[in-house]
């Protein structure tokens, strides 16, 4: 029965699988960038086969900076393309371009300031330097100026780079971008910043348009009908299943973006559908009639023109289509008939499968209550650690009471001398500069206090600064060793060849606490020890601090609690860390770095500190750059 089935189904697609074969069509689509989720639905569409199920073999043809989508097509290099405002501009212009779908329902496009500027609005970009593409491309942003009375020759635009350097360098005020990228970059590297959007001020655009050439419809409209069905069911299919695509992205198109930015730009670009509210690729012809008269009274296009023919029209099926549709038909008919009689096949094994699925599902039941099970152990393992960590905090707070008494009753002594008639001039002087020492040291004990009790990210504020790693040992050193006067070689340093030492931006400041600490702690117990203080660049994006020091050293116990207490990042505080410690570790963490400890004999006690670093001596292009997967929300400060 079963093969009398199939041999009748065969017969009845035969003519369509034959038809299909030659019917197969070579077509590319011309995207406007680089590959990333911005296309997601074009990818979707190829790896469903929802293009090759109708007839259509689909190259994607990656976008360039020196490269237009628009001029691909007009000039027909390309079946399609993906394009913003340059389509509609270009078709006012007189390019035979025709407009298939209105992708995304809002523009991605913004400009991004530092937080720190001054620009606020885009009357505050009079005067201002702004990165922007000066072509079409660029237009949206620029009728959102023109919209607020602000003309070019106010603001010095200059040509983008389609990299980010510049604005870090402050070399640009503001930067024309893509809510769906630059964002993450900033938030993830924690460079506080500041939006800028055309939407705000009443300028919302259409953006990632499918458009055509008008001579393709009229040679082969069902090629464009097929194309959009396709396109569209992609779509549908990508924002249902973003973590999918992304893999495939990733897999089959481009790795230059991490997934946790491709699954960023994943949900911005669903926004900007907005499929919840608008079905996908709809498009509203007033919102174009709009964006054509905005443009014309603007001057940005000189000639005007009626955009009816700019959209496109579902061609008119002929008394040919109706002959092939009543085949379909027919073919239809016979397929349900033969469908039918297997489905009936069919529900006589599913019924036998179901009542399989029961058991499996008692049994799943049941490792579930032994699940409970755990969580109900987990949570009494996380009360006892609740416990021991407020016995931390009560030892933490003890050691931070002893620290505080030393400078306080310094300047007491120093106030009770101040008040004595037969103190002269120069003792008065003397003190004074005692109270400059000792108040420079209050200000640094707030500043440790607030690294280690920050939960808020922003209350801590990263300032990078450039160093060179040889260099700034050396420096480090100098100063150590003169201000605590320190024995000859009792400090040494390791340092890398030249060759190996480059040029990147830390923040210096915690770097150098972080030393003062661990070499004062060493002195602390151990006050004749030596001393080696080093660095390299093992890992790529990471410099490695190390201090040595051949005291005492510290016991096996010690060592496990201690590099215990570094890795956990839920702990603050340790037993037995004491006040320097907790703070080495607020200050690593705070720079979203790590530190541990080992000990050898014969080698003494090693603290090793990795942090992160921003390159300088190269320029930072987004879609290349490997940024942090973890997110970041640090404030960041240039010096």
């Amino acid at each position: 029965m079963k093969r009398l089935f199939w041999f009748l189904l065969v017969i009845a697609l035969q003519p369509n699988i034959v038809e299909a074969k030659y019917q197969a069509q070579k077509v590319n689509l011309a995207l406007k960038w680089k590959h990333q989720f911005q296309f997601a639905g074009y990818y979707a569409a190829v790896e469903q086969g929802y293009y090759s199920d109708l007839g259509l073999d689909v190259e994607i043809i990656e976008g360039k900076p020196e490269q237009s989508s628009v001029e691909l097509v007009a000039q027909g290099k390309a079946h399609f393309g993906v394009g913003n405002v340059e389509v509609l501009v270009n078709y006012l212009k007189g390019k035979p371009l025709v407009l298939l779908a209105s992708i995304f329902q809002h523009s991605p496009s913004i400009f991004i300031v530092k937080e720190s500027s001054d620009i606020y609005n885009p009357h505050d970009f009079v005067d201002k330097t702004i990165m922007l593409e000066t072509d079409e491309r660029g237009y949206e942003l620029l009728s959102m100026l023109y919209s607020e009375g602000i003309k070019p020759w106010q603001v010095n635009i200059v040509n983008h780079t389609q990299s980010i350097n510049d604005f870090l360098t402050n070399k640009v005020d503001a930067l024309s971008a893509y809510v769906t990228s630059e964002p993450y970059f900033l938030d993830t590297y924690g460079i506080p910043y500041r939006v800028i959007s055309p939407s705000t001020y009443g300028i919302d655009f259409y953006s990632d348009c499918l458009f055509t050439n008008k001579e393709l419809i009229e040679r082969n409209p069902d090629l464009v009908d097929k194309f959009i069905s396709a396109t569209l069911k992609g779509w549908e299919y990508a924002l249902n299943n973003k973590e999918d695509v992304v893999r495939l992205i990733q897999k089959q198109y481009s790795t230059a973006k991490t997934y946790d930015q491709l699954i960023y730009e994943a949900n911005k670009v669903h926004e900007l559908i907005n499929p919840e509210l608008v079905a996908i690729g709809h498009t509203n012809r007033g919102r174009w009639f709009s964006m054509a008269n905005f443009l014309y009274n603007n001057g940005l296009v000189v000639v005007p023109k009626s955009i009816d023919d700019f959209f496109y029209q579902k061609y008119e099926v002929s008394s040919d289509s109706w002959s092939e549709i009543a085949t379909w038909i027919a073919f239809g008919v016979l397929f349900i008939i033969i469908a039918s009689f297997y489905i009936y096949l069919r529900v006589r094994k599913l019924v036998a499968r179901k009542t399989k699925d029961m058991a499996v599902l008692l049994s799943k039941l049941e490792e579930q209550n032994k699940r409970v099970s755990q969580i109900n152990a987990q949570l009494v393992s996380a009360r006892e650690a609740a416990e021991e960590s407020l016995k931390d905090k009560s030892t933490f707070f003890a050691g931070l009471t002893t620290e505080l008494k030393k400078p306080v009753k310094g300047m007491m002594q120093i106030v009770d001398a101040l008040t004595k008639s037969d103190t002269n001039n120069y003792d008065k002087h003397t003190l004074l500069a005692q109270i400059g020492n000792i108040s420079k040291t209050l200000d640094n004990f707030s500043k440790d206090v607030t690294s280690i009790f920050s939960l808020d990210s922003s209350a801590e504020r990263i300032c990078y600064f450039s160093i060179e790693p040889n260099g700034f040992i050396k420096s480090f050193s100098r100063q150590f060793i003169k201000e605590n006067r320190l024995k000859k070689n009792q400090l040494s340093l390791e340092l890398q060849s030249p060759q190996l030492s480059l040029s990147v931006l830390i923040d210096r400041e915690k770097v150098l606490r972080i030393f003062s600490i661990l070499i004062a702690n060493a002195l602390k117990h151990s006050p004749g020890v030596a001393i080696k203080l080093g660095w390299n660049n093992d890992h790529p994006g990471m410099l490695t601090f190390w201090l040595n020091d051949n005291g005492s050293g510290l016991t096996v116990e010690q060592l496990t609690k201690f590099n215990q207490f570094f890795a956990d990042p839920y702990r603050s505080f340790s037993k037995g860390a004491g006040y320097g410690l907790t703070l080495v570790k607020a200050l690593v963490q705070v720079m979203r770095g790590k530190v541990w400890v080992t000990y050898e004999q014969l080698v003494g006690t090693t603290f090793y500190v990795k942090i992160p670093y921003l390159p300088i001596d190269k320029l930072l292009y987004l879609d290349s750059m490997n940024v942090f997967t973890e997110g970041h929300a640090q404030r960041v400060e240039y010096k």
